[in-house]
């Protein structure tokens, strides 16, 4: 057996352990799976988003929280002092007047803090509710994951004892491949599904360029290894 046969050899028992492999993953309960984990990953990014927004939304209430509560005291305070002030004879208009635009200052400021908690905590009770659905929706679609991936499991271990008798077939017909041929196999594996391409009217199948004569003939001779100047895939005819 030549060193081009036994690449092929190899080649096709490579091909048929990924048919074996890819008929399990495209079956009706393995593109489920794939949709299943795709929505699954995608809840799981929503989910973390919104915990984050009902993090830092909690934060931030409690900050509006606490700024209330310190105009409430000082406008507890201040009115306080203009209790005392309004009975006080010595008091000035001048004084009154400020103190009375303190206490507006105040409660506009706090008008202003309540109207952001108003918005804030609706927008937190919003944020909470999504994260909930989110929450009972990545719940049913685990548990619909859960039993397709029973399913799945099943047939990748029907498909199994084929699979492993093909892998050790295929590592036997490694051994048959020279090693440097095999390495250069490899490389071109990452490129093409097919790392090799038969020559046919004198152009390499693999990009459909011709080639030249020199190379034809030694495709054609069978003892050496030939390669697409253009793509680089192995020739063969």
């Amino acid at each position: 057996m030549g060193n081009i046969e036994a690449l092929l050899n190899y080649q096709e028992a490579e091909l048929n352990i990924e048919r074996l492999e890819s008929k399990t993953r495209s079956s009706s309960a393995g593109q489920t799976m794939i949709k299943l984990r795709k929505t699954l990953r995608e809840l799981q990014l929503q989910k973390a988003t919104l915990e984050k927004q009902v993090e830092e939304m909690s934060e931030t209430i409690d900050g509006l929280h606490v700024q209330h509560d310190v105009l409430k005291e000082r406008l507890k305070l201040e009115e306080e002092d203009l209790a005392i002030m309004e009975s006080d004879e010595n008091c000035t208009a001048e004084e009154a007047f400020e103190l009375h635009s303190s206490l507006r200052s105040i409660k506009a400021e706090m008008d202003v803090l309540r109207k952001k908690l108003i918005d804030d905590l609706d927008q937190f009770e919003k944020a909470e509710r999504s994260l909930g659905e989110t929450l009972k929706k990545g719940g049913k679609l685990k548990k619909e994951y859960d039993e397709i991936k029973v399913i799945c499991d099943a047939e990748h271990e029907a498909a199994r004892p084929e699979i492993e008798a093909s892998k050790k077939k295929l590592e036997q017909l490694k051994s048959k491949v020279p090693e440097l041929l095999m390495k250069r196999y490899i490389m071109l594996k990452k490129n093409f599904p097919i790392p090799t391409a038969k020559v046919e009217n004198g152009k390499c199948t693999g990009c459909n360029v011709s080639l030249p004569s020199s190379i034809t003939t030694r495709v054609a001779r069978g003892d050496v290894i030939a390669t697409c100047e253009h793509c680089g895939r192995i020739l063969y005819i």
